[in-house]
C-alpha cells in the first residue's frame, strides 16, 4: 500500500508498506505469511491518520486450538496466529491542519473542500452506486436492468431466485426499485 499526504505548501509525504511479508514462509517456521493494514481515516478530526499493522505468523503450534475443517479434502486445519500489531502514526492533528489530501494507492480517498474532509471512499461507492449520465449508467440502474430481463426471460423463477442469480438479496434489489422510482429526474437536472 502506498499512501501519499499532501500539503499546502507543497510538501508530499509517502508511506510504502510494500514487502513486509517472507518470501518463503514455510520454509521456516515463524514467519509473517500475511499483513494487515488497518488505515484508520474514521478517526482523522479526532486523532489524525493512523496506520494499524498486525501480521499473521505461519507457525503451527499445539497451543492454537481454533481449526478449520475442510470438508473437500477431509482434513482439519489449524488457524494462523495473528500477532499483536502495531500503531503507526502517520499525521498528527496538528500537521493534519494543513493537509489537502490524502492517496492511497493512486486514488483519492480523503480531500479538503473548503475547510472540511471529505471521504472519498464513500462519495465514490455512492457514485458509482447512483450516478448516471447520457454515457453511463449506474450500478443500480444496471441492476435493476438485468434483474427485469433476467424476470422476463426466466418467467418459472421466482424473485428471490433472480435476485440471487445477481448475486443480490431480494431486499437490495426490492430497496433499489424503490429508490430508482422516487428519483426520476432528467440527467440535466443537475448540469
Amino acid at each position: 500500500m502506498k499512501i501519499k499526504v499532501y500539503f499546502e505548501s507543497g510538501r508530499i509525504i509517502e508511506h510504502n508498506t510494500l514487502d513486509l511479508c517472507s518470501s518463503e514462509p514455510f520454509k521456516s517456521i515463524g514467519n509473517n505469511i500475511t499483513t494487515e493494514f488497518d488505515l484508520r481515516t474514521d478517526l482523522l478530526k479526532t486523532h489524525g491518520l493512523f496506520l494499524i499493522i498486525y501480521w499473521n505468523d505461519c507457525k503451527i503450534s499445539d497451543d492454537n486450538t481454533q481449526k478449520y475443517y475442510d470438508e473437500e479434502n477431509c482434513i482439519e486445519l489449524p488457524y494462523t496466529s495473528r500477532q499483536k500489531g502495531v500503531v503507526v502514526q502517520m499525521i498528527s492533528l496538528r500537521e493534519l491542519e494543513s493537509v489537502i489530501k490524502i492517496v492511497v494507492d493512486g486514488e483519492m480517498i480523503i480531500w479538503r473542500q473548503d475547510n472540511e474532509f471529505v471521504n472519498g471512499t464513500k462519495f465514490a461507492n455512492q457514485e458509482l452506486l447512483c450516478y448516471s449520465n447520457i454515457s453511463t449508467s449506474s450500478i443500480n440502474k444496471r441492476a435493476i436492468k438485468i434483474f427485469t430481463y433476467l424476470k422476463n426471460a426466466n418467467s418459472n423463477l421466482s424473485n428471490e431466485d433472480i435476485a440471487d442469480l445477481l448475486g443480490y438479496p431480494i431486499a437490495a434489489i426490492e430497496k433499489i426499485i424503490e429508490d430508482e422510482a422516487a428519483n426520476t429526474f432528467h440527467d440535466d437536472e443537475f448540469e
